[in-house]
């Protein structure tokens, strides 16, 4: 009995021993993942933050992307909406002109009056937005005031010309009205016995061709009334046009050409007016203009016109005149 309970106590420590060097086994392959996690988690530490004494990973170049992206976008939208405010405290004007053709076209020597003392007629209704108004101390300071300005332009155009039918089979040429005669063409016919030339007189018609232009621009309007618009932009004719080229009388020579545009084809122009307030009534700001229209390309590449525009007032900024 005595050796048992000696045996027993001696067997005891062994396997406390034992189980302490068990549990010492099992504790380090934990401690070699939890070194191995803290040692990531410090690795990363710049691209994380804590809180509450927790590690809390955060990608922050999306977040920036985010912002910037999201600052771009108030930019946009505050931009849009500053021209759509602008736009809508602006003037906006209606014109009415009537222009006479004054260019030389396609034409190499006289120009189409020259030739057939014939003008080339227009009517022209222009909407006109201001779009955004420009502050300028050194214009501000002479009494004037610059915007940028949008024009939607409907031109009819009464373009001379004839029917090419009646041109004699024996022509060699033309005489201009300029000489002091009629417009007339000039025949020529050989016979057995001799030459024989005549004349025979021309006669003009009208065609009427619309287009429509859309034109940006600047305005300069002064205190005491005055202003001076130069716009620029695209011309769209809708129908065909087309003008004579005609030469004088030369026997070997050819008398006449046809030089055409077709329909729906856009072309340059530039406008230049110049205008003065003569009245206000109710609301309305009327004032008369010149304007010259330069359309390189076309049948008639010059018209000089004058007109009546009325302007209606902001109720924001009032009138640019003022």
């Amino acid at each position: 009995m005595g050796r048992n309970q000696e045996s027993n106590f001696i067997e005891r420590p062994r396997e406390r021993g034992r189980c302490q060097l068990d549990l010492a086994f099992l504790f380090i392959p934990i401690l070699l993942v939890w070194n191995s996690v803290v040692n990531a988690a410090e690795a990363t530490s710049v691209d994380s933050i804590r809180v509450d004494g927790k590690l809390v990973q955060v990608d922050a170049q999306v977040q920036f992307d985010s912002l910037a992206r999201s600052n771009r976008a108030r930019t946009d939208n505050g931009f849009m909406r500053q021209l759509c405010s602008d736009i809508a405290r602006g003037s906006t004007s209606v014109s009415l002109e009537m222009l006479a053709g004054m260019g030389q076209g396609p034409l190499e020597s006289l120009s189409w009056s020259g030739w057939t003392g014939q003008y080339d007629l227009g009517h022209a209704i222009g909407l006109e937005q201001q779009l955004k108004d420009f502050q300028s101390r050194a214009l501000n300071k002479n009494g004037w005031r610059a915007s940028v300005q949008g024009q939607i332009l409907i031109f009819a155009q009464q373009l001379g010309g004839f029917d090419v039918q009646q041109i004699p089979d024996s022509v060699i040429g033309f005489i201009a009205q300029e000489s002091g005669q009629d417009w007339s063409a000039v025949t020529y016919e050989r016979y057995s016995n001799g030459i024989e030339t005549d004349t025979v007189r021309m006669v003009t018609d009208r065609d009427l061709m619309y287009t429509t232009a859309l034109q940006v621009g600047v305005a300069l309007v002064h205190r005491k009334g005055g202003n001076i618009k130069i716009r620029g932009g695209a011309l769209l004719n809708w129908q065909n046009s087309s003008r004579v080229k005609l030469e004088g009388p030369e026997i070997d020579g050819e008398p006449w050409r046809m030089f055409s545009v077709d329909a729906k084809r856009v072309l340059p122009l530039v406008c230049m007016e110049v205008g003065q307030e003569i009245i206000t009534f109710s609301g309305w700001q009327f004032s008369v203009q010149g304007s010259v229209k330069l359309m390189p390309k076309s049948v008639q590449n010059c018209w000089l016109g004058i007109g009546l525009t009325a302007t209606v007032k902001s109720n924001s900024r009032g009138n640019l005149a003022r």
